[in-house]
């Protein structure tokens, strides 16, 4: 960057200019506050909230109108590998998605000192448990990212999350169910005293139970709900009717472990995967310029250093034959 531009940018003055380009974000000061054109802020893709409710976003956004972004997103600076620098989200993606809702051109953010990916899953996680953001799926999700990445276990995970350890326990069963029911959870769409109790059974008739109980509902109760402490005597009474034994007493199985779930969410995610690199495959040309093809060429990236990984693996695991 030459002198003159050198010169601009420390002559701006923090919430009246906007940083407009790469060149101008590396010379920002940790702890200032600045108003910052959109596209230069992106999302963490790693972050562990996916579902965002469409209604509080449309909420947010009309506030942000009146109002503006009251309170800063928080960000750090990242850098591509072509040198390209932009800024990473760590904290304050609904607002970020509001503001593009609302039309706002820039948003306003707040530089935190360098960070890495490790102790930004970390911070992100805590943030979002604590304000009770995440489904249950994306917080079984981080209690299994965390043993990935730091080697924690269910206590210390339930520590760090500030959670009980039989809540984190109960967590991690929801990761049993079949996948339409995960979705349904992560949409809040099914009770999660009754998708916890679906969890016990196999997944291939999780289904049908769950049909069976919500008839169960309308014929008996006129579609009110039961209490937990109920749900699981109705339960156990449907499947045996229909002659489904709990997994933990189906015989040869045994309840699934921590190993058990980590190989099942591997496979799904790689599932996954494919399914939308197949659909990003199908865009036109004129569907992935611009913003969106520095995008995809991220997501690109971070899948190569998965690959990288899995390669790092399928390695360790050969060497223990």
């Amino acid at each position: 960057m030459n002198h003159s531009a050198v010169v601009a940018l420390k002559e701006k003055k923090v919430g009246t200019e906007c940083i407009t380009t790469s060149e101008e974000i590396q010379l920002m000061e940790i702890g200032r506050t600045y108003e910052v054109e959109r596209p230069l802020v992106r999302p963490n893709p790693e972050q562990p909230r996916k579902i965002f409710n469409e209604q509080r976003l449309n909420g947010t956004a009309g506030s942000i109108k009146k109002r503006g972004v009251e309170d800063p997103i928080k960000v750090v600076i990242r850098k591509d590998p072509d040198g390209t620098f932009f800024l990473l989200l760590i904290d304050g993606e609904r607002r970020w998605r509001s503001a593009e809702i609302a039309g706002l051109k820039t948003i306003t953010c707040l530089l935190r000192s360098p960070m890495t990916d490790n102790e930004i899953y970390l911070s992100s996680a805590k943030a979002n448990c604590d304000r009770e953001s995440l489904n249950p799926i994306e917080e079984a999700g981080v209690i299994v990212e965390f043993k990935r990445r730091f080697g924690w276990g269910q206590a210390r995970s339930a520590e760090e999350l500030g959670m009980s350890q039989g809540y984190a326990s109960n967590l991690l069963k929801y990761l049993n169910l079949c996948a339409n029911l995960r979705d349904k959870l992560m949409k809040g769409e099914i009770d999660k005293a009754v998708a916890l109790n679906l969890a016990s059974f196999p997944p291939d008739k999780q289904e049908n139970l769950s049909s069976l109980y919500e008839r169960f509902l309308q014929q008996k109760r006129n579609g009110r709900k039961l209490s937990p402490r109920d749900i699981p005597r109705v339960m156990k009474g449907i499947a045996k009717k229909i002659e489904v034994a709990p997994r933990s007493s189906e015989r040869g199985k045994k309840q699934a472990t921590h190993p058990d779930l980590v190989v099942s969410n591997l496979e799904r995610a790689i599932a996954n995967l494919y399914e939308a690199i197949k659909e990003a495959d199908e865009l036109t040309d004129e569907e992935i310029t611009g913003q969106k093809a520095c995008h995809i060429i991220d997501l690109i990236n971070l899948t190569a250093n998965c690959h990288e990984r899995l390669g790092d693996l399928a390695e360790r695991i050969n060497t223990l034959d």
